[in-house]
């Protein structure tokens, strides 16, 4: 029966797929009429296709937490999404149709006018009484139906009242068949209704999904999760007693909406994933439900914020206001709370929540990173080292660190026999019998770690000797160099001891580098010294002045060896020339002055790019030269080009004389012009 619909809908004959699923008994099969939705929706034909998908779902379907027939909770609350999906592409010759047809939405009409109020959670004008359960479906967090758990496992069964029959309708459980749900998610994901496709899967792990559909429903919450707006919100920035605190109230209430959604998606997700790992058992099951916790922890934490700020502003305003009533009601109607004042409890069970989340996660990490065969991978630790930090442990964080096995960091002419931990893989067997990454920890992502960690905890010995380590392996990372400055300079010796510390040991990695390639690194963090002796003194006396000629004379030097060998040799220096000329400026100086140090800067960058021209000296083109002559022709280039965005950058630093500054120390346009050429 099933194969010539799939066979139709495979050779997109979507006119033959909709014939052969409308035949009888068929037609009644769930996974006949989830393959009707598919083919309705490729047809072009999108709100029947919609509505099938309602009947199929949500019509007559248990709802979670429902003990009779399936009647306690409004349909349009626990699928807000997919209600106002088809209300949006609804006409009022479809609302008499589907009143014939016994649909059951009960759609109410609104104009663009009214709609875009409802989006924005602004009072709908001139809305009758009639329809007040459409926009309140819209302002409703559909975070309520996570708030509704089902207790126990619904079956088939006719719609009774105290044993009396009221009606034929029968009520189904959810669906719960992987081939249906993956069918129907193919219709949602292209409509874009995450939202819809969570709650499917949701009630499917509600009634008792096997393993194949919590992974997906794991998959499915974390899409859903993603396509939530990233938000960055803070609690304090609205007063009771703000000119205009209704029209920030107003622009927070979107926010309200998205980080209940956030969180709605995270408990999903942790829910499924602890189902899915008592089912299976897996490292990478119970990994999913330590992750998918700290991120539900994060999102209460935000969460929490806003809804306290809610709290304190709405409770000290009066009611008298029709504006702020209208936020009264979004708050609850969102929340799931009949009063304001019941916002405190609310917080108050969130900051439960907030305790037991990070020790749940430590918990379950715990056995990830226990295993009796020591095969830990680098994931596994991660994780379980961010349920440590996440509860402020970082002490135990760092001996957790030190005690890591890892993959040694070989350095250049080491012995590639040096292993370490590195397991042995056999890449079709290992890929069948492992679940999860195997990969170790890595030597250096532990020294990174321990150096950042040592930085917090004011271990600054700790954290120079990781930070020495890698910069053994690793010359040209920038960011080891300036971690080496942190714990130098922030230790108990004095600061200008660290940083003279920090000169020789740059000096030594230059004179012991046996790489082929200069390292820029090095050279940088010796601009990079100069610079903090600069920014670190506060007067223009004598000192100021030596700091500056030292800045001055290793700028010189940089752009002397890196300028013909890296085009981002510019872009390193720009910050230095930037400190330089705003420390040279002395008080007494004019907006037209310029200092000295200035002066003699600009003087060796028209040096460089005079002597580095080549416009007069030849005129034949790179296919004509020697590929000895064709590398020092670009080399040449490369140094011109820095010294005029030298000279460019310096002269627009004062505003007052830079036409005059480029006139003398730049080369003029005619001159540009033959150089390209």
């Amino acid at each position: 029966v099933l194969h010539p619909i799939y066979q139709a809908l495979d050779t997109h004959n979507y006119t033959k797929a909709l014939k052969l699923t409308s035949a009888a008994p068929q037609n009644e099969w769930d996974i006949v009429r989830a393959l009707r939705v598919h083919a309705l929706g490729r047809s072009g034909k999108r709100r029947e296709a919609l509505v099938l998908l309602w009947e199929v779902i949500v019509k007559n379907v248990v709802l979670p937490g429902s003990e009779d027939d399936g009647a306690t909770k409004k349909y349009e609350e626990v699928w807000p999404e997919l209600y106002e999906k088809i209300a949006s592409i609804s006409d009022a010759n479809d609302l008499v149709n589907d009143v014939s047809n016994n649909i059951g939405l009960n759609i109410q009409q609104l104009d663009a006018v009214q709609r875009l109020d409802t989006y924005a959670f602004a009072p709908v004008v001139n809305f009758s009484a009639t329809a007040e359960s459409a926009p309140k479906a819209a302002a409703t967090s559909s975070g309520q139906s996570s708030s509704a758990k089902s207790k126990g496992k619904a079956s088939k069964s006719k719609s009774t009242s105290k044993g009396k029959a009221t009606s034929k309708i029968v009520y189904f459980p959810p669906v719960t068949d992987e081939t249906v749900l993956s069918t129907l998610a193919v219709t949602l994901r292209l409509e874009g209704m995450l939202d819809t496709l969570s709650e499917m899967f949701f009630q499917a792990m509600e009634s008792g999904a096997d393993e194949h559909v919590l992974e997906e429903a794991v998959c499915v919450h974390f899409q859903a999760s993603c396509d939530c707006t990233e938000l960055e919100i803070t609690g304090d920035e609205i007063n009771a007693n703000d000119e205009d605190v209704l029209w920030k109230l107003q622009s927070y209430l979107p926010k309200l909406q998205t980080l209940l959604n956030l969180t709605k998606y995270y408990e999903r997700m942790q829910s499924s994933s602890l189902q899915l790992a008592k089912l299976s058992s897996e490292s990478l099951h119970f990994q999913w439900t330590s992750v998918s916790s700290l991120w539900y922890s994060e999102g209460l934490r935000q969460l929490l914020s806003i809804l306290e700020m809610f709290h304190k502003v709405l409770v000290s305003m009066d009611d008298s206001n029709e504006d702020l009533k209208h936020i009264k009601e979004s708050v609850t109607n969102m929340v799931g709370i009949q009063e304001v004042n019941e916002l405190s409890s609310k917080c108050q069970k969130m900051k439960q929540k907030l305790a037991l989340l990070p020790r749940l996660a430590e918990s379950l990490s715990t056995r990830m990173v226990s295993k009796p065969d020591g095969n830990v991978s680098e994931n596994d630790w991660d994780v379980y080292l961010e349920t440590l930090l996440v509860q402020g442990k970082k002490d135990e964080a760092l001996k957790v660190l030190e005690t890591i096995e890892c993959t040694p960091m070989l350095m250049e002419g080491a012995d590639k026999s040096l292993t370490g931990v590195l397991p042995l893989i056999d890449d079709e067997n290992t890929i069948e019998t492992h679940v999860g990454s195997i990969l170790p920890y890595t030597q250096r992502k532990k020294l990174e770690r321990i150096a950042s960690l040592s930085l917090e905890l004011s271990r600054y010995e700790q954290a120079e000797e990781c930070y020495r380590e890698l910069l053994g392996c690793f010359p040209d990372q920038w960011t080891y160099w300036l971690g080496l400055i942190d714990a130098c300079k922030t230790g108990e010796q004095d600061i200008e001891e660290g940083l003279n510390k920090c000169r020789s040991y740059a000096e030594e990695v230059i004179a012991n580098n046996t790489q082929m390639h200069s390292l820029r690194g090095p050279h940088l963090f010796l601009v990079e010294l100069a610079s903090l002796k600069v920014k670190r003194s506060n007067d223009h006396g004598k000192e100021m002045e030596q700091n500056i000629a030292s800045l001055r004379e290793e700028i010189c030097k940089y752009g002397e060896k890196f300028s013909s060998l890296a085009s981002c040799c510019f872009a390193d220096l720009r910050p230095y020339l930037c400190v330089l000329t705003k420390a040279s400026r002395s008080d007494e100086m004019s907006g037209s002055s310029i200092s000295n140090d200035v002066k003699l800067m600009l003087e060796w960058a028209k040096r460089m790019w005079t002597e580095n021209s080549q416009a007069a000296k030849t005129s034949q083109s790179e296919a004509d030269l020697s590929h000895d002559e064709a590398r020092e022709r670009r080399s040449k280039l490369r140094a011109y080009i820095f010294a005029i965005q030298f000279v460019y950058c310096m002269a627009a630093d004062f505003e007052r004389v830079t036409l005059s500054l480029l006139e003398e120390y730049a080369p003029a346009n005619k001159q540009l012009a033959l150089e390209w050429r």
